[in-house]
């Protein structure tokens, strides 16, 4: 009993140091898994008001192309600051009365932007916002990826714990 308890967890081991861990094997998440959100960029850039106290920027794809009449949204913590439509070149201009945090959407992605008024802005701030639709993040994925899941990649590996376990249990015979 003690030897296939032994064999049993050796090959289980050996499966387990195969196999890929449950979120690299897990299906990408599906559209109804996240109703209503979208990618967020995670870093929060400077950005100065006009004089005339409007929010300026571009919406472009990422190719860089210029989206024409897509939505734009300003939002706060807790509302809708303000909703306009990019113009043929994808600029727009957004009214606001006073700096802070704020949320940018515009064509399936969110950016978050820190608003500062005229002459209190840090050096970094930038005078007009860009804001890149669908922006795909993919993050975690190495160079070996398609090497280590390869077919042969894993039947070699399960073989070699196979050859081991019984290796070991020939060792121990003798």
């Amino acid at each position: 009993m003690r030897v296939w308890v032994q064999k049993t967890a050796i090959v289980l081991t050996c499966f387990g140091l195969v196999l890929p861990s449950t979120p690299s094997a897990a299906a990408p998440p599906s559209q109804n898994d996240y109703a209503g959100a979208m990618p967020v960029r995670s870093e929060v850039a400077d950005v100065v008001l006009s004089d005339a106290d409007h929010l300026t920027g571009q919406i472009v794809d990422g190719n860089g192309s210029p989206l024409a009449q897509t939505v734009v949204q300003l939002s706060d913590e807790s509302r809708v600051v303000a909703a306009v439509r990019s113009d043929a070149e994808g600029y727009f201009q957004i009214p606001i009365s006073r700096g802070g945090l704020y949320q940018l959407t515009a064509g399936g992605s969110v950016s978050a932007w820190r608003v500062w008024q005229t002459g209190t802005a840090p050096p970094s701030a930038v005078t007009s916002a860009l804001v890149v639709a669908d922006e795909e993040v993919v993050r975690g994925l190495g160079m070996f990826t398609g090497i280590l899941f390869h077919p042969w990649i894993i039947a070699g590996s399960v073989f070699a714990g196979i050859a081991v376990a019984i290796g070991i249990d020939d060792g121990g015979a003798s």
